[in-house]
């Protein structure tokens, strides 16, 4: 099965795209929703809807907060999002062996339950985990993962892509 990708900028869209694309992954079909916007705008809170909505329908949630501040930290999000699994995992080893490490323990935990990555402020984040993020999108399969991100409008050259 595909990813199911979109990219939305009306709040009451997002929510309803946070949702459904929580129900998709619950059945076995990832999927991955960036919500844009400016600052200001309710991306956060967006966010935040996806986390209860997750934890009501019995998903794991991971959570990370980027910040320019940890920027330069080597797969920092990634450290975040998944904490004492990702220091095991990260430990000295090279960016393309810790992707493979990491999309295991993403599949790993995904046999237990659905399970959702949720990352605020994605344009932040330290290249290794933007690109962790992008490698793993390409491997989702069929694993019950749902991917939310927000990123803020014309804040640089990432991207969130549809499709």
């Amino acid at each position: 099965m595909a990813v199911t990708s979109s990219v939305v900028s009306d709040r009451k869209r997002e929510l309803m795209a946070v949702r459904g694309a929580l129900e998709e992954a619950a059945a076995g079909v990832p999927s991955v929703v960036c919500v844009e916007g400016r600052a200001g705008m309710g991306k956060t809170s967006v966010l935040g809807e996806a986390v209860r909505t997750a934890r009501e329908l019995g998903f794991q949630v991971f959570r990370a907060q980027c910040s320019v501040s940890e920027s330069g930290f080597r797969f920092g999000v990634v450290a975040q999002l998944f904490e004492s699994e990702a220091d095991e995992i990260l430990d000295g080893d090279a960016d393309q062996a810790a992707m493979h490490r990491l999309h295991r323990l993403v599949r790993e935990v995904s046999l237990g339950s659905p399970v959702l990555l949720a990352v605020d402020d994605v344009e932040q984040a330290d290249a290794p985990s933007l690109n962790f993020l992008s490698y793993l999108r390409r491997r989702l399969g069929e694993l019950p993962v749902a991917v939310v991100v927000t990123r803020g409008l014309g804040s640089g050259p990432v991207r969130c892509a549809a499709g």
